[in-house]
């Protein structure tokens, strides 16, 4: 009787929380559908979606996720803020300290002993929109699924993306109100063990 009565509490109890969980995922789903305002861009969002999508590849070719890191977050946000104020993407910076990925990487931590990059700049044709600025009308995923189908058709950026050695990344979005165009910078890293 115990048996039968603890089944069924357990039971109900894992309905109640998939049922709690479906909302979440269900809103997040929904996010993703929303247009990006591109005057107050949620970039954690997109930069979550598009780790979302990678690691789904990642997964698919049965490999573990990336996991998103502080670090390398700060070494991929300085180039990409580097590449918006000289209007190019380029993984060489001037020469000096922050030339390479490697070097921008190991001015936060020595720690890496393996980096790579992916970059991205994406110009978009815009409408008009009630302030008289040009954007284009893009929900997040339609965004994130650009980003991820540019670097899934290179080679190279594939490369960085699925290559196994790879156990974190950070990643900088940003929109450049000037010139209408999304900078993307992607710092890939593993750790000595």
């Amino acid at each position: 009787m115990h048996t039968g009565f603890r089944f069924s509490f357990l039971l109900s109890l894992i309905i109640a929380l998939c049922f709690s969980l479906m909302p979440a995922a269900l809103e997040a789903q929904t996010r993703a559908e929303d247009q990006v305002d591109w005057y107050n861009i949620d970039y954690e969002f997109a930069k979550a979606l598009l780790l979302e999508r990678i690691n789904k590849e990642r997964k698919r070719k049965r490999m573990h996720g990336l996991v998103e890191n502080d670090q390398l977050y700060v070494a991929a946000d300085r180039h990409n803020k580097w590449q918006i104020k000289v209007g190019k993407i380029s993984h060489k910076e001037r020469k000096g300290k922050s030339e390479t990925p490697v070097k921008r990487v190991h001015q936060v931590s020595k720690d890496w002993i393996r980096v790579g990059e992916n970059l991205l700049r994406l110009d978009y044709a815009f409408d008009k929109d009630e302030r008289g600025m040009l954007f284009r009308q893009l929900s997040y995923k339609e965004l994130t699924d650009k980003m991820y189908s540019l670097w899934r058709k290179s080679k190279g950026h594939y490369k960085n993306l699925i290559r196994k050695e790879f156990d974190y990344c950070g990643t900088a979005i940003e929109f450049d109100m000037k010139k209408k165009r999304v900078y993307v910078t992607q710092v890939y890293g593993s750790l000595e063990h």
